[in-house]
């Protein structure tokens, strides 16, 4: 195999892969700044990201006296081990939470520590950062979870005969379940939820080949996401009803018919992408859209 180039790196991060194969099938592609002596901050990216999106962070938080380290979750980028045949063959049950936490501990071992002082996530990564606590609250000490809340475990369904009525834990949407797809299905213009999306056998070739082009796409999808997209308007939703999830915006509720690329291009139509080089200039991107191109998206949706 051709080594890969190295990633154009900030002064003050290295890149290095870190054999996990025996504990967890993994060799980790992993970023790391500051003195392997001081406390590990662990960094845990989102979808569409890698570890290369913690580079503007790392060197802040090395200078507070951390060793920091941000790793190619499985799935994504550089790392390796992990399953790559396509959606109809793939073992789902090795990307569940569970193995995905489990994965992270063997890297923490295999760093040479016992525990984290922080778990830091962003995204997809923040539910990492989430349940790692939860469940190995002896190695990961205190954890953030940003742009993604967490949403608490559901309670053990502990006495069910004796139960007065359905269960559910304080926070849950419902004990009844819903079919938002259905529900979304029948608004004017009928919607339908991205992560419903991102979860059929379509959604990684629709990524994949973007009619826009890979390089456009992510920049529209990074734009509409960001605080350069006007339309941003976060506020809490009253119910889990189709109703209420209409006002989000397209990337998140999209048009019924359309794929990912075809939102973001709607989406962009009438919006200037370039406001979004100002914090991820072309050349950084470029690092984004080859790695995606190199590894493609099946396993990041996985």
């Amino acid at each position: 195999m051709t080594p890969l180039e190295p990633l154009p790196l900030p002064e003050g991060l290295e890149e290095s892969y870190i054999d996990c194969t025996d504990s967890c099938g993994l060799v980790f592609h992993v970023i790391s700044a500051g003195q392997k002596n001081k406390p590990l901050i662990l960094l845990t990216h989102g979808f569409p990201e890698i570890a290369f999106s913690w580079r503007k962070i790392m060197p802040a938080l090395a200078a507070q006296g951390y060793h920091v380290v941000a790793p190619d979750q499985r799935g994504y980028g550089r790392t390796t081990g992990w399953d790559t045949r396509p959606f109809h063959e793939v073992d789902l049950n090795r990307f569940t939470m569970t193995n995905l936490v489990r994965d992270l501990v063997c890297l923490v071992y295999a760093l040479g520590y016992k525990e984290v002082h922080c778990h830091i996530g962003h995204d997809f990564g923040a539910v990492s950062s989430a349940m790692a606590p939860l469940m190995r609250p002896d190695m990961f000490k205190s954890c953030i979870q940003m742009s993604h809340p967490h949403h608490a475990p559901p309670t053990p369904p502990f006495e069910i005969e004796a139960s007065a009525g359905p269960i559910s834990s304080p926070g849950s949407r419902s004990s009844t379940k819903t079919d938002i797809q259905a529900e979304l299905a029948k608004l004017d213009p009928p919607r339908k939820h991205y992560k419903w999306y991102n979860s059929t056998s379509s959604a990684s070739k629709d990524w994949e080949t973007a009619s826009q082009g890979l390089h456009d796409f992510l920049r529209g999808y990074f734009h509409v996401k960001s605080a350069d997209w006007p339309h941003n308007d976060p506020k809490p939703l009253e119910a889990w009803t189709a109703a209420e999830l209409e006002q989000m915006p397209h990337y998140y509720i999209m048009p019924k018919d359309c794929s990912m690329p075809e939102t973001i291009s709607d989406m962009m139509e009438s919006e200037d992408g370039s406001a979004t080089t100002s914090w991820l200039p072309d050349s950084e991107l470029a690092v984004y859209v080859k790695e995606w191109q190199r590894v493609g998206f099946q396993g990041g949706l996985n």
